[in-house]
């Protein structure tokens, strides 16, 4: 099986970039989404702050045929990270960015996020992968002011919540035992002698 640090190098590469010192530590620290069985308090998020979180984490990882961000209960795992792993000024300014969304609806869909249809909540959150993700063949300058907030340790919000998402999901029982495949033979030994197995594998 990968270890921790193969696990934080293949999630970074998923969401597109190195992920923040706060993420590591707990996917390091062995932090994962709550079990299937499990009852969950939030901590940090209120009831509505978690089911904003539960709404935007569902459209960044959707349900298909298999469940998505919901089904694997990514949310709780936002609260958790927020709660054990996050530090005060990172914790402030993730919750501040969670409610600037009613902002950003206001002036991309005239109302509030809570308010909006799905349609109308993809329309918010691409707007907002836009500022997060500047391309920086296009938009040097603005790729470079996102790298300074992230530097800063106030990143525009998409690239926190993408984050979290993507390694709640597949930290979660969900993520590893439906949407991914377990291996019908065992794991993948690259490095096994010659001399112990005989002979080369298929």
């Amino acid at each position: 099986m990968i270890d921790r640090r193969e696990a934080v190098r293949r999630i970074s590469v998923l969401v597109g970039g190195a992920l923040c010192p706060s993420t590591v530590a707990g996917l390091m620290a062995g932090c994962r989404a709550p079990g299937l069985g499990e009852r969950y308090e939030p901590r940090t998020l209120s009831r509505t702050q978690l089911r904003r979180v539960e709404t935007v984490a569902e459209l960044i990882l959707p349900a298909t045929d298999t469940p998505g961000a919901s089904g694997a209960r990514v949310h709780e795992y936002v609260d958790m990270m927020l709660s054990d792993f996050f530090g005060d000024a990172e914790r402030r300014h993730f919750l501040g960015e969670l409610e600037h969304l009613d902002e950003v609806a206001t002036s991309v869909v005239g109302s509030r996020f809570d308010d909006a249809s799905p349609a109308e909540r993809t329309l918010v959150l691409e707007a907002l992968d836009d500022e997060a993700f500047p391309d920086p063949a296009v938009e040097p300058e603005r790729a470079a002011a996102v790298r300074a907030r992230v530097a800063a340790g106030e990143p525009p919000f998409m690239r926190t919540m993408k984050e979290l998402t993507v390694t709640g999901y597949y930290t979660s029982e969900v993520g590893q035992t439906v949407e991914l495949r377990i291996p019908p033979f065992g794991p993948y030994l690259a490095d096994e002698p010659l001399d112990r197995i005989g002979r080369s594998w298929a």
